[in-house]
């Protein structure tokens, strides 16, 4: 499941609890890839209306290989999405999405119908410093990185509130567009993505006794944005006796992966001595295929990119699984607190810092290892995360103050 999607999804059938009712307006399912389409029990959006745009000008799209749903949704969702203002109320337009070329139509919205809206920041959408690549063709990068800054000043820097999931994200756009409504007004929600918790109860769980290897599993982005990390974890590694079986499963690290392709984080692992121990299936799997994973394994990885504020989306999920779980975050990370506080079996690993970092590394890792080899368990009361419940009360007192700053 995309991260554009999650958010929306887990705290839609919570609002009416605190005096807010929602309505969702998506591409089609057919904008997406067939991984990324949710099907199954505790999988499906609440008992919410869903309005769709359909697919426009398809064949040209494909014709000049464009897949970015951003662009290709454009047209369509703008058109929807005013004509659903137009037609029934609404107090407040929530965008939660990664695309921000759809995000840019809140101010045009707005100017015609008078309905602010909030933007939803999951990633930046421009940096004003690379510092790390997520495509192969750097041509591609440049102009990403060129187009980010416009859509940027028109997507969040006229937005009524801003919710984004690290604080550092909210401080580097403010200070670009100190004008922004949600500035001016302080109408601001730093929130991570809560837990999914009906779907991971849904997932299936191997039968009780039965023998396996010792699996730790990480499900998510791969390549060249965690690598820093990654070559931290491994040298780690190196340093320990790991027991017989052990092995860590990488899964869904590279969206576009096709056969043949050199496996990169497997690659490196293998090049640090680690032959044999870390297996990567690079192509990318459905959502309710890699909880089914989560709860199959023994320990859960998670991976941070060389970014302080960088936060994973399935986090709070992870934390909520009870399993054994090694976190690797960059040094000036703030989830260094937030991790300090979910509870027993959660360790975390930095990189970027000091040379000293190594040896509390080690020993952060040596307790994992001894955690996954006992296979130890937490109940989910004794571990701290968001719920969505809790995510959705913060984003209803976040709307009726958008709805206070428009009166004034």
């Amino acid at each position: 499941m995309m991260a554009d999607m999650q958010r929306a999804r887990l705290i839609a059938g919570e609002l009416p609890k605190f005096g807010w009712e929602a309505e969702i307006l998506t591409p089609e399912a057919s904008f997406q890839t067939d991984f990324s389409r949710l099907q199954g029990k505790g999988l499906e959006f609440p008992d919410v209306p869903v309005h769709e745009a359909a697919q426009w000008q398809s064949g040209f799209f494909r014709r000049v290989g464009s897949r970015n749903i951003g662009i290709r949704a454009a047209v369509p969702v703008g058109r929807a999405g005013l004509e659903l203002l137009r037609v029934k109320h609404f107090d407040t337009v929530y965008f939660s999405t990664t695309q921000h070329w759809i995000t840019c139509h809140g101010a045009r919205w707005r100017q015609r119908t008078g309905v602010p809206y909030v933007a939803d920041l999951h990633d930046p959408v421009y940096l004003e410093k690379k510092v790390y690549f997520v495509s192969r063709h750097r041509i591609k990068e440049r102009i990403a990185k060129h187009l980010g800054k416009t859509i940027e000043r028109l997507a969040l820097g006229r937005a009524d509130g801003l919710v984004s999931v690290s604080p550092g994200y909210i401080e580097e756009v403010g200070r670009r567009h100190p004008q922004a409504p949600w500035r001016r007004n302080d109408c601001v929600l730093v929130q991570p993505f809560p837990a999914d918790l009906a779907a991971m109860d849904a997932a299936a769980v191997r039968p009780s006794g039965e023998s396996r290897s010792l699996r730790v599993v990480y499900i998510g982005a791969g390549g060249n944005i965690m690598e820093k990390g990654w070559r931290e974890l491994l040298s780690c590694l190196k340093e320990e006796d790991l027991p017989a079986g052990w092995q860590i499963d990488l899964f869904g690290t590279d969206t576009h992966w096709e056969q043949n392709r050199r496996r990169y984080l497997q690659n490196i692992a293998e090049q640090s001595g680690l032959r044999g121990v870390v297996r990567e299936e690079p192509a990318r799997i459905p959502y309710r295929d890699s909880l089914g994973l989560t709860m199959d394994a023994e320990g859960l990885l998670v991976l941070g990119v060389d970014d302080p504020n960088y936060r994973p989306s399935k986090l709070q999920t992870c934390i909520a699984s009870g399993l054994p779980l090694l976190v690797v975050i960059h040094a000036e990370s703030s989830l260094k607190e937030t991790l300090a506080q979910a509870g027993p079996g959660v360790q975390v690993v930095r990189f970027g810092g000091s040379v000293a970092d190594h040896d509390s590394n080690r020993s952060a890792l040596r307790i994992f290892l001894g955690d996954v080899a006992q296979k130890r368990r937490w109940p989910r009361r004794e571990r701290s995360f968001l719920t969505a419940q809790a995510a959705a009360e913060g984003h209803a007192a976040l709307f009726n103050r958008v709805l206070e700053a428009r009166k004034k």
